[in-house]
């Protein structure tokens, strides 16, 4: 028997082995085994299985080439069928090899040792005791489903007409802040799980989880597991099984759960589905959300999207038919959405962070025992640090941006590759000693308030102060037990949350994500102030929401501070025609890296030539360019971006492109790396 095996190393292609005849009776599709890999034995991934060795091998093959595995390492397949099929289609999508894709969708999983269950047994829902809003409450008590609107009605409807068929199908749930989607996603899970089928309900940050855990298990009871990386390596393996053994019903996680070994799947449900966050930055460049449609297409499962802003791409496709389009817009009890009071900093005399608007806000909801939040998605004490003398900013050494001021520690610091120094005393430059910080993060934010509205308690999520386990949770419990008057915070504080004592948000600097140099930041800037104003007043109290600008008039911020998602679209959606960009052309982003500066520039305009050769027509070829960050973790990287109709034109020209670039290239100076639908151009 002839085995034919990914392994996890940068090769396309696969690999094929012999099977001892004593180990045959253990073979099958989806276990994993040991087998020598040149000097080293790696761990592989059966993918196929043959009597004979393939036709177009014979001729190259001679006696005694062909090498036996060395061990099985699992007692049942840890891949499927479906989940195979699902890897090979992200690994020809995405243009990653198999083995790499087959080791993620496996990872927490030792990788070279067989799965057992831990010695201990878990109980997931008691590593969140006295950490979430209903820990103090008796399960049955909250468990009891609320009275649906006539909204929620008709929109449960056609999703339950849906699942009735049994056929793949994908829903946006466009459903504004506070008007009930996860109630939508429990009664459609629900509905799933009396037929006998499971569902995925994926996340986009740990952040979300607490509350939506809480509600779950309040609900499903122990018919949940849980999978992220706030999970120690054993508590992973505890969930995996129980998953595998169909011991659950439910499964919530971030992007990785896209994986999780579920039995019949009935039901994916993606909230926020507009998030960032479900994309992969480096290695696999997957995106989870459209992985998992295409989990749900291949096992006939139906998909909820959810959001309060819909991403252009799924928007887009309702337009087309390819999506059910699906709307809730009111708030639950029909609470008004908060307005919106565009400040315009422009008017403002000297730099301040906190205009007299906002701050009168913050003192009134003080007096009146509300609580508050203020967004601002950027962390850190101060942008960069300056020397008043010469002008001279302190650089990472590693990566072409300025360090960051952390006064909490003291310390400069890289958000890009931690690289930290304690701030000079003598300018590196001039020999001067003025120094100042310039500009706000979260930190200073937190300190002048203190200074301004002394007594007032403020408690700041960022992912300074979410490193420890159960932080997100023991931030979450002090707001909700109104220990805390004001919570600060990035963009970890604009989805999810539903404190119903919030009546005030303020966003500062609202526009600072307008000037990156990336086609999607005004989607990103109306995204996070819509998203940010969606906290105030989700009780029975109204909310305001104050937005402070230096661009009042920029069309995302006029349209966020109107709640107006259906303005914005137009408007935006008419800027990406015009341009060809996403979604009315697919996109390919092309990564050359390396520790030469001019070696990587010429990798680059050699693996541009190669494309054009290959080139078809309507595909535009942009570059080679430095990347707008050209330097990160001390790699020069320049890019390449493609633009087509279709994706299966770009996935062409960029395998043979490859191809012929690594047969005319001896010495290559440049990592490649190809990020398919790319959500940064940075």
């Amino acid at each position: 028997m002839y085995l034919h095996i990914a392994v996890p190393r940068p090769l396309e292609d696969t690999f094929i082995y012999k099977c001892p005849p004593e180990m045959e009776g253990q073979i099958s599709v989806g276990k994993r085994v040991i087998a020598p890999f040149g000097r080293q034995m790696v761990t592989g991934y059966i993918i196929n299985t043959s009597k004979e060795l393939p036709t177009h091998l014979k001729p190259e093959i001679k006696q005694g080439q062909i090498k036996p595995i060395s061990s099985i390492l699992d007692a049942t397949p840890l891949i499927d069928k479906t989940m195979l099929d699902l890897c090979k289609w992200a690994s020809e999508y995405y243009l990653f090899p198999l083995g790499m894709v087959l080791k993620t969708a496996l990872s927490g999983i030792p990788e070279e040792k067989e799965l057992r269950p831990p010695k201990k047994s878990y109980n997931i829902l008691d590593l969140f005791k006295d950490k979430t809003p209903f820990a103090d409450k008796p399960r049955d008590t909250v468990a009891a489903p609320p009275i649906l609107t006539p909204h929620q009605e008709g929109v449960l409807s056609t999703i339950r007409e849906s699942l009735k068929k049994g056929d793949f199908s994908v829903h946006l749930l466009h459903g504004i802040t506070g008007s009930g989607k996860t109630e939508i996603y429990m009664h459609s899970i629900d509905y799933v799980t009396k037929s006998g089928k499971s569902s995925i309900v994926l996340v986009p940050e740990i952040a979300i989880t607490p509350q939506l855990i809480t509600r779950f298990f309040a609900r499903f009871k122990e018919r949940v597991a849980v999978l992220h990386s706030g999970l120690t390596h054993n508590e992973r393996i505890w969930e995996w099984l129980k998953i595998m053994e169909g011991k659950v019903d439910v499964i919530i996680g971030v992007r990785a759960a896209v994986f999780a070994p579920v039995k019949n799947l009935g039901l994916v449900v993606i909230d926020e589905e507009h998030e960032h966050s479900f994309k992969q930055e480096d290695g696999f460049r997957y995106n989870a959300r459209d992985l998992a449609i295409m989990r749900a297409k291949l096992s006939r499962a139906s998909v909820i999207l959810g959001s309060a802003t819909p991403s252009l791409e799924s928007f887009y496709n309702t337009t087309t038919k390819k999506y059910v389009y699906l709307s809730l817009p009111e708030r639950i009890n029909r609470r008004p959405l908060p307005p919106v009071r565009i400040v315009d900093m422009r008017k403002k005399e000297g730099f301040s962070i906190f205009t007299d608007e906002l701050l009168e806000a913050l003192k009134q909801r003080l007096n009146n025992g509300e609580q508050s939040l203020l967004f601002l998605n950027r962390r850190g004490f101060s942008p960069f640090l300056l020397c008043l003398d010469c002008g001279y900013s302190p650089e990472c050494p590693n990566c072409s941006v300025s360090l960051t001021y952390h006064k909490s520690d003291n310390s400069l610091h890289c958000h890009y590759c931690d690289y930290r120094i304690t701030p000079p005393d003598t300018c590196s430059k001039c020999s001067g000693h003025k120094f100042r910080a310039f500009g706000a993060g979260t930190q200073r934010v937190e300190e002048e308030l203190k200074k301004i509205i002394p007594g007032i308690r403020v408690v700041r999520m960022d992912r300074d102060t979410t490193t420890k386990r159960h932080s997100h949770h023991q931030i979450f419990k002090s707001m909700e037990n109104k220990e805390a008057d004001v919570l600060i915070g990035t963009q970890m504080v604009t989805k999810g949350l539903d404190l119903p004592e919030i009546t005030l948000v303020g966003v500062l600097f609202a526009d600072s994500s307008l000037h990156l140099p990336d086609f999607r930041s005004a989607e990103r800037t109306f995204q996070f102030i819509t998203q940010v104003a969606g906290r105030s007043g989700r009780g029975d109290k109204v909310g305001e929401v104050i937005v402070q600008t230096f661009n009042p008039d920029h069309y995302s911020i006029r349209y966020a501070s109107m709640h107006d998602f259906e303005g914005f679209y137009k408007e935006e959606s008419s800027f990406r025609k015009t341009l060809g960009y996403p979604p009315y052309k697919r996109l390919v982003r092309i990564l050359i890296k390396g520790n030469n500066k001019e070696l990587v520039e010429s990798s680059a305009e050699r693996f541009k030539a190669a494309l054009d050769e290959k080139r078809r027509e309507g595909t535009d070829i942009l570059g080679p360019v430095p990347a707008p960050l050209i330097r990160i973790r001390g790699k020069f990287r320049w890019h390449i971006i493609m633009k087509a109709n279709d994706s299966r034109t770009l996935n062409r020209i960029i395998k043979n492109s490859l191809k012929a670039f690594n047969a005319s290239s001896k010495h290559k100076h440049g990592l490649i790396e190809i990020d398919v639908d790319p959500l940064n151009l940075l």
